[in-house]
């Protein structure tokens, strides 16, 4: 009898394999600077379908977040670019969630937009990436509690974080 493989998150039998990071973080040969397919010889790891295909929004939702908070490489913002693009012209409700509140912000006097990220949902696809990576590495489910960290996407109330408009663009904290 052979044993059924089981996701790399839970017990549910796998159906699917999942890519981690996820296959949206990375260019087709005809989006990429490059114009290497960069999609090809990905990590995958066995999955159900609620840790693969159901939360392809939250993988690009992390997507969006990781290429807009970090320094990235020329090919990363240019994936970013096209993204926000597609993202815009096929699935308008989801660029809208993802940046739902915008407001102004202080930065070495200019005055990027700031944006609430949900952190619930950041950490959660964070979590399942190192999840995915260490079954990929050591072939067994991590039974621990994982923490992430992302101290540059959290707020810190004693940093200032817009221009007061209305109070002759003094900063606010």
């Amino acid at each position: 009898m052979t044993k059924l493989e089981t996701c790399y998150m839970c017990e549910r039998e796998s159906t699917s394999r999942e890519h981690v990071p996820p296959k949206c973080f990375f260019s087709r040969s005809k989006d990429s600077l490059s114009s290497k397919d960069l999609r090809i010889n990905l990590i995958t790891v066995p999955s159900c379908d609620v840790h693969n295909n159901k939360k392809s929004g939250d993988d690009l939702y992390l997507l969006h977040i990781i290429a807009m908070a970090y320094k990235n490489n020329p090919e990363g913002l240019h994936l970013f670019k096209k993204r926000i693009r597609k993202t815009a012209e096929n699935y308008p409700h989801l660029l809208k969630s993802f940046f739902a509140e915008l407001e102004k912000a202080f930065s070495k006097n200019q005055v990027p937009l700031a944006f609430e990220v949900e952190m619930k949902r950041f950490e959660a696809g964070m979590t399942c990436m190192a999840h995915a990576i260490y079954f990929h590495h050591f072939k067994t489910k991590w039974q621990e509690s994982i923490e992430i960290r992302s101290p540059s996407l959290r707020y810190l109330p004693e940093m200032p974080n817009y221009i007061d408009t209305e109070n002759s663009g003094k900063v606010s904290g």
